[in-house]
């Protein structure tokens, strides 16, 4: 079984989407100081995974790791839509790929 298929199981569950949310939401929390103000704790600050915030702003899940990773910066359309997902600015989506981008 794939982490994926766990995750998908257990947010299928009653109260599983809210707990695997939470779940992140400690997860970024406990993120060493490094870790604070890249594209991956903004998205675990938000209760999100990979895969949810791809669906949310209509992209597939490589691409918001190909963003994590510093990999590949996304586009200005695709800021506004990350920026709105995550509760920051288009300026706070470009910084933190920056952070990614210089680890």
């Amino acid at each position: 079984m794939e982490i994926d298929d766990l995750v998908a199981m257990f947010e299928q569950a009653p109260g599983g989407k809210e707990e695997m949310s939470s779940a992140r939401q400690w997860l970024s929390s406990s993120l060493d100081e490094c870790d604070q103000g890249t594209l991956k704790s903004l998205r675990l600050k938000a209760g999100l995974s990979q895969s949810i915030l791809a669906q949310k702003i209509g992209l597939q899940q490589p691409n918001i790791c190909a963003f994590e990773t510093g990999k590949r910066k996304p586009e200005y359309k695709t800021a506004q839509k990350l920026a709105q997902s995550l509760n920051v600015t288009v300026d706070g989506i470009y910084k933190a790929f920056d952070k990614n981008k210089a680890r």
